[in-house]
């Protein structure tokens, strides 16, 4: 399949961001894979902070399921060895955040997670409905179709969604179809992966592969690397027809206060002639609403 030229952020502006020292660290870490990193004598990432990543991994894995699972499925779904999807699960369950049925012995959310969302932190785990107010709004002030994705595992998800008035507003059914397995090729999904560790983008690498769609697709580890470092860099994401041709978003990462990435935020638009003026247009309204979104967490 012939290559072909796509927008990458820097083609939208050349402002960059302001990254704090701990963010150029966490950006740093990519070099492993992606061959632009830190000292190799630097220390890896903790083994505590690992196992926390990949007990999240469990809870979203277990979540995105309509029904209680297996052992190995869940070990299969998140890339993790049986024993040590079992030593974790066995953790959770310990705390009450996933339970265990004997007979059949399978998994599935436990109450623990219920009472935390009734707690006071409510508002900061219910991102979905903090979205959707805001997506409305988007959509009106842009006329265009606003989005709102998660990775559940290591699937890109949309969660909430809002369509404009307009006619010609690109429909939400055939974008999403594919979108799981689609996050190097989507605006929405680079602007998560810009900001997870390297063996999270590693899962999901290993899992969905680098598909090309067409000529604009990013094939390859070195082009994936690079288009995150401007993402991180500029403070958004674009994408440029390179999952269906014919439409083109940019997205914004809805981060926290210590930086990292939650979900996306973004919106589709046809690719035409006037989507880079459109994009242009559209980032400011984005990111305040990225900034709202994060404002709760």
């Amino acid at each position: 399949m012939r290559k072909e030229w796509r927008i990458e952020p820097e083609d939208i502006t050349p402002a960059r961001t302001i990254i704090r020292m701990e963010e150029q660290e966490r950006a740093g870490q990519f070099g492993g894979l992606f061959g632009d990193g830190p000292d190799p004598d630097e220390e890896a990432e903790p083994s505590h902070i690992q196992s926390i990543d990949r007990a999240f991994a469990i809870l979203e894995t277990i979540a995105a399921s309509r029904t209680p699972m297996k052992l190995k499925d869940i070990a299969q779904q998140t890339g993790l060895r049986t024993t040590t999807c079992f030593n974790l699960l066995d953790a959770l369950v310990r705390r009450g955040y996933v339970r265990r049925n004997p007979y059949p012995k399978v998994y599935y959310l436990g109450r623990r997670l219920s009472r935390l969302s009734r707690g006071g932190g409510a508002a900061g785990l219910d991102l979905e409905s903090a979205a959707a107010a805001r997506l409305r709004r988007l959509s009106d002030s842009t006329d265009l179709t606003s989005v709102f994705t998660v990775f559940q595992g290591r699937d890109l998800t949309v969660t909430a969604s809002a369509l404009p008035a307009t006619p010609n507003a690109i429909p939400l059914a055939a974008y999403t179809e594919g979108l799981a397995g689609a996050a190097h090729a989507s605006a929405l999904g680079k602007a998560i992966l810009a900001w997870l560790p390297e063996a999270r983008i590693a899962e999901v690498v290993a899992k969905h592969g680098l598909t090309a769609f067409n000529g604009r697709s990013i094939g390859s580890l070195g082009e994936l690397g690079e288009s995150l470092r401007q993402i991180r860099r500029h403070g958004f994401a674009v994408e440029d027809g390179e999952y269906i041709d014919g439409i083109s978003a940019v997205a914004v990462a809805i981060r926290d206060a210590q930086g990292g990435v939650a979900a996306a935020v973004g919106c589709l638009l046809p690719r035409d002639s006037d989507c880079i003026l459109r994009i242009r247009e559209t980032r400011g309204p984005l990111a305040e609403i990225a900034s709202e979104i994060a404002g709760i967490l």
